[in-house]
């Protein structure tokens, strides 16, 4: 069911690319072509990496306190830092980033990074 699903989402980001690769006319570029185009895109938009990361965390349908620790997972904190900094328990930071993995359809840090920057990384 894990794999269906995160099949199911890359289909789905990548017929997004494709919609807007045709809005240009670009009907035969690979996904590389896609993802770079988008990246330009966004540079020519003046978008900064944090403000990507910020609006790819935003659509994803994280809960605020969700969001909150994805983002000091993004500065490398620890999960023991994050108790201290958010005053919540290691088991519930763990909780809530078991959560996060399995509605990005991750399995680690790197993979839910990489997933929230899609667009600044390529």
């Amino acid at each position: 069911m894990f794999i269906r699903r995160s099949i199911r989402e890359s289909r789905e980001e990548y017929e997004q690319l494709l919609k807007l690769a045709s809005a240009d006319g670009n009907d035969s570029l690979s996904k590389l072509d896609l993802i770079e185009q988008m990246i330009q895109q966004l540079e020519a938009n003046g978008i900064s990496p944090a403000q990507r990361f910020e609006i790819n965390l935003s659509t994803v349908g994280l809960t605020s306190r969700e969001k909150e620790i994805v983002r000091l997972v993004r500065f490398g904190k620890a999960y023991r830092d994050i108790t201290n900094e958010l005053y919540i328990s290691e088991r519930t930071v763990s909780k809530h980033i078991q959560n996060v993995y399995e509605k990005l359809g991750v399995s680690n840090r790197v993979e839910l990074l990489n997933r929230l920057q899609i667009w600044e990384n390529g």
